[in-house]
């Protein structure tokens, strides 16, 4: 049996972003769970990593992180078009130390960072996190095409029921 640590080393040692193996996700999708809305997109893209495991959609899917204890790490899920150098790319940090992000996303080797073919999207992440993107963009000295700044307001589950009651009578 491969442990988590050994399943990371076999892949890029050297890397500072470790595959999140498939046998930790529902251990980290439950973890995540708890800190919606803020992991909702990482929640969202492990989620439908674990229902699309054993296809071939599951290779599209990469979930990342930081260090072995997810409470204090960050995860990054990659999802890469195929056929192509185009990443859609989410993020989250489960505590306010974000410098292990910020390295991982600067040094990683798992994003083809050199090819001029390359287009990177950051979708949906919380706005702390913002800085972060912007200097790893910056550091690979990709252009920023459009930047879009969207306020979520989730509604708490008594407003979604008053609102359900509202509609009904």
């Amino acid at each position: 049996m491969i442990s988590w640590t050994d399943h990371a080393s076999m892949m890029l040692p050297e890397d500072p972003l470790h595959p999140v193996p498939w046998t930790r996700m529902d251990e980290l999708s439950a973890k995540l769970r708890i800190d919606v809305p803020i992991s909702q997109p990482v929640y969202g893209m492990v989620e439908t990593a674990l229902r699309w495991k054993n296809t071939d959609a599951s290779k599209k899917i990469e979930v990342y992180t930081t260090g072995e204890r997810f409470e204090s790490s960050a995860i990054v899920g990659v999802y890469k078009v195929t056929d192509s150098n185009d990443y859609r790319i989410t993020l989250h940090c489960f505590n306010k130390e974000t410098s292990a992000l910020k390295n991982a996303l600067i040094m990683t080797s798992r994003i083809e960072w050199k090819s001029p073919k390359t287009t990177v999207f950051f979708n949906a992440f919380h706005a702390d996190l913002l800085s972060i993107v912007n200097e790893c963009l910056s550091t690979h000295k990709f252009q920023i095409f459009t930047k879009r700044n969207c306020i979520y307001k989730w509604k708490s589950p008594e407003q979604l029921v008053e609102h359900e009651i509202s509609r009904v009578g």
